[in-house]
C-alpha cells in the first residue's frame, strides 16, 4: 500500500467531491485511525479474558465491526486516489 504522503501530493487531485479540501481529508482519515486504534485497545483488553460476559461478547463483536467499517471507510477514501 502507497504511504498516505505519497497519494496526497502537491498538484494532484485530491477529491473527486467538489468542497472538500485536502485539511479535510486529512481530517477525515485522522480521525478515523484514530477510532480505529482506540477500539483496538478495547477490543485488546476483552481479548485477553478468559471469559466474556454476553453483554462482553455483544461488546466485542461491536467492536469488531466498527473497526472494520472503519478500515473500509479509508481504505476507500485511499482507493480514490491511487
Amino acid at each position: 500500500m502507497q504511504a498516505l504522503s505519497d497519494i496526497l501530493t502537491p498538484g494532484r487531485t485530491l477529491c473527486r467531491t467538489p468542497g472538500v479540501s485536502k485539511k479535510r481529508l486529512f481530517e477525515t482519515i485522522a480521525g478515523t485511525i484514530s477510532l480505529h486504534l482506540d477500539l483496538e485497545k478495547r477490543l485488546a483488553r476483552l481479548q485477553h479474558k478468559h471469559y466474556l460476559t454476553p453483554e462482553e461478547d455483544l461488546e466485542k463483536k461491536r467492536i469488531q465491526k466498527i473497526k472494520l467499517a472503519g478500515k473500509d471507510r479509508i481504505m476507500e477514501i485511499l482507493g480514490r486516489y491511487r
